[in-house]
């Protein structure tokens, strides 16, 4: 049978059909670990940064929350201050703070 709109084929042949990915906040931690010695919190941060983009991606998803079951209450992302000590040796200029007040909203904390 003809492949569907629906189909891998078509997709990789038209990209005119595809839609386009919605705008999703994430972040683009790679992980270097310099906010980490900074936080005075002492959070994970790439650890959290991480689980945000995935529960982001998934739209809400079941991943991060069930992996936040295992923090401490005062290691998950609602513990951040917003001291934005973390921010200032990002290499990658991430708004640390917000991504952790939003990951928080996101997750009804």
């Amino acid at each position: 049978s003809p492949p569907t709109a629906n189909s891998c084929a078509d997709k990789t042949r038209s990209p005119s059909i595809l839609r386009p990915a919605p705008a999703l906040p994430w972040s683009p931690c790679t992980a270097c670990r310099y906010c980490v010695s900074h936080c005075p919190q002492e959070l994970d941060i790439p650890s959290l940064l991480a689980l945000y983009n995935e529960h982001c991606f998934t739209d809400g998803g079941f991943i991060a929350p069930m992996a936040l079951s295992s923090y401490q209450k005062e290691k998950l992302p609602s513990a951040c201050v917003g001291c934005r000590s973390c921010e200032a040796v990002c290499p990658q200029q991430i708004l640390i703070s917000e991504a952790m007040s939003d990951f928080t909203a996101k997750l009804n904390m």
